[in-house]
């Protein structure tokens, strides 16, 4: 009887000791992921009415940086309907939607047709309200706006 409360013992004293182990390390890796992005930040503001969730999404990047955002095309949708981003961030729309959409701005970028799974990507270089539509469902309107 002694010799299992001692293996007992035993056995907890080494999952106590892999779960110091694992957890220092997991922690190593959080902050390595925090400091490699501390130069980039993005607030998403989410405003929910009865029928579906709407963001707004803005980008900040630093001086001479570069940066990414992105507008889901889903349920007929743009989302968000609008985002704010700094020059030279390259915006990416993804028709996650079983329908067929276009992104079109007039005079400054169109997609063509995007199939389900299709991305579409600009860069904006100037600033300003740039409006863009799905010219197959006009309902369908956002606009991004450069800083």
């Amino acid at each position: 009887m002694k010799n299992m409360i001692l293996s007992v013992e035993l056995l907890i004293a080494v999952v106590v000791a892999m779960m110091l182990l694992v957890s220092g390390c997991a922690q190593k890796s959080v902050d390595d992921d925090a400091s490699s992005v501390q130069n980039l930040t993005q607030e998403v503001q989410v405003e929910a009415d009865s029928d579906s969730a709407v963001e707004q999404q803005e980008v900040e990047i630093v001086e001479g940086g570069s940066s990414t955002a992105s507008i889901i095309i889903s349920n007929l949708r743009f989302n968000p309907l609008t985002i704010t981003v700094d020059k030279g961030t390259t915006v990416i729309w993804v028709n996650q939607d079983v329908e067929k959409h276009t992104v079109t701005s007039e005079g400054n970028f169109d997609s063509g047709v995007l199939v389900t799974g299709a991305e579409f990507a600009h860069t904006f270089d100037k600033e300003g309200v740039f409006e863009f539509n799905c010219e197959l469902n006009p309902e369908m309107q956002g606009a991004v706006i450069v800083e």
